[in-house]
């Protein structure tokens, strides 16, 4: 006789076997067997969502196994876990909508860009050139009411001329960075300087004198500089607002330019002390040659901000603009002093910023540019100047400052991994998937690509910065940059050596500038 065993449960209806919360606690979270082969799990939290995304803010990684099986052991089970985890956030892919892009720039991307801008294009061509001079020479006459003399002409011949040059350079040996503009003679110059002043207080943490006479003591010094080249403009990074109840910025300025014919405007950072101040961006002109039409600032970071995705605040950053009008020729031109996110403090954001889809400096140019397209429109002349905390070519093989970025890159990696590590849901960081090479040097001079390839703003420098006499700051080459648009350079960047004066930690960078 056959006899069918056959095992049912006392109710088809589901009910509760297991409830628990808190930490993971083994106490608190076991459960007993559970009879039957399926059972329904739920998970739930009171805490807060954020755009519906609660799935994106906790979860709770949970393995059934039948009573028969050997239970593995914790650490087989948080190895699983793991995989698990990081084969189900890649199997979610790519988020955003696929770009291509070019990767060469051939006439249909650059009329693409130039359409974006609103710029015209052309070839640089004799031709081209030629006919470009005549038009502004005979714009010049009819506002002028002058005929157009046999000295304009011997202009346009010298600035036709210059262009031959530079065509001849391209032929043979290039010792200088490429001639990214026509160096032309019918416009007139004029010379520009930035300067991180590092608060007027370099060296005062060591000195046994006041704040005050450590200050001024500098002050006094860096007068000297600029009575020595007097540049018909000045940024000036990290400018003390002043000590309270010692002295104010009115005192600085009266010691720092008060004899030399200079007006200026402020913008300040946000930051409410470094050394021993209040800093601030600022833009001063000789007003003899130039006249202000109006001033504004824009702030790039303010003490509430965080570095994208982590909890650590960001360093306050802004920066002063000033637009100016030439006395002579009654051409105008924006000025924008600033000092960008980055350096010894923030350099070490990096990984966070990559891993959260962000790159500040590169963001920040853009919005220093945007600001002076919305104020003014694009065919203004401007400039951007100031500390960019970021070398350019400096950091590719063969280039004299190399071995210290290395260096440098060594000491803040591990610091960088250690701040994106609540980013990196999913995936283990390693300093092989954030190398010198492969991504940091990319990271960190991804502001010059997009000045230079996004923005249409010009390095107004001669040479590449890869140069051993290109060096603008105490611990690497020069980060310290002047980037013009619908300007000239005349590409003679003169490097002021502060740093070895004791003036700063900084040198002084002054070049000429000239207008179309």
């Amino acid at each position: 006789v056959q006899i069918s065993l056959v095992f049912t449960l006392p109710t088809l209806q589901t009910s509760l076997m297991f409830q628990g919360s808190g930490v993971a606690d083994p106490e608190s979270w076991r459960c007993n067997d559970l009879p039957g082969c399926r059972a329904e799990f739920e998970f739930c939290t009171d805490g807060d969502s954020v755009g519906g995304a609660l799935g994106q803010l906790w979860g709770v990684w949970a393995l059934v196994l039948p009573k028969a099986t050997t239970v593995p052991s914790r650490q087989k089970l948080d190895a699983l876990s793991e995989r698990w985890v990081a084969a189900s956030a890649k199997a979610q892919g790519l988020r955003e909508e696929p770009r291509v892009e070019r990767a060469g720039w051939d006439e249909e991307r650059l009329r693409s860009l130039c359409a974006t801008h609103n710029w015209e294009f052309e070839w640089m061509t004799e031709t081209g050139e030629r006919r470009r001079l005549a038009q502004e020479k005979d714009v010049w006459s009819h506002e002028s009411g002058a005929p157009l003399v046999i000295a304009e002409a011997a202009d346009a011949a010298e600035a036709l001329q210059a262009f031959r040059g530079c065509q001849d350079s391209c032929n043979g040996t290039v010792k200088t960075a490429e001639h990214d503009v026509l160096p032309s003679a019918t416009g007139p110059s004029f010379t520009l300087m930035t300067f991180n002043v590092e608060e007027y207080f370099h060296n005062g943490q060591k000195s046994r004198a006041s704040k005050k006479q450590t200050a001024f003591k500098n002050i006094e010094g860096i007068h000297k500089v600029l009575e020595e080249h007097l540049p018909d403009i000045i940024c000036l990074q990290e400018h003390s607002l002043g000590l309270k109840g010692q002295f104010t910025e009115e005192d600085i300025v009266a010691t720092l330019v008060g004899t030399l014919g200079y007006s200026h405007i402020v913008e300040p950072t946000g930051e409410s002390r470094a050394w021993y101040s209040s800093l601030a961006n600022s833009v001063l002109w000789k007003k003899d040659k130039f006249a202000l039409i109006r001033s504004w600032g824009v702030s790039l970071a303010t003490s509430q901000d965080l570095v994208p995705g982590t909890t650590r605040r960001l360093t306050p950053r802004s920066a002063a603009f000033a637009e100016l009008k030439h006395h002579d020729t009654g051409k105008t031109v924006v000025i924008c002093s600033t000092h960008l996110t980055g350096g010894r403090f923030e350099d070490e954001n990096f990984v966070a910023e990559h891993l959260a889809g962000h790159n500040l400096r590169a963001e920040q140019v853009e919005q220093l540019a945007l600001s002076i397209r919305e104020k003014c429109g694009a065919s203004k002349p401007c400039v951007i100047a100031g500390d960019f905390n970021t070398m350019n070519r400096g950091y590719e093989k063969g280039s004299h400052w190399r071995r210290e970025a290395e260096e440098y890159y060594n000491k803040v990696v591990d610091k960088a991994l250690r701040l994106a590590l609540e980013l990196a849901v999913g995936r283990t960081l390693t300093k092989e998937d954030f190398t010198f090479d492969g991504f940091f040097t990319c990271f960190q001079n991804r502001v010059h690509k997009v000045l230079d390839q996004k923005l249409g703003y010009v390095c107004a420098y001669g040479q590449a910065d890869n140069a051993a006499d290109l060096k603008t700051s105490a611990i690497s080459g020069c980060i310290d940059w002047i980037y013009v648009r619908n300007l000239l350079s005349m590409k003679d960047e003169c490097i002021v050596d502060t740093l070895a004066k004791g003036l700063s930690d900084h040198n002084a960078v002054k070049i000429t500038l000239r207008f179309h």
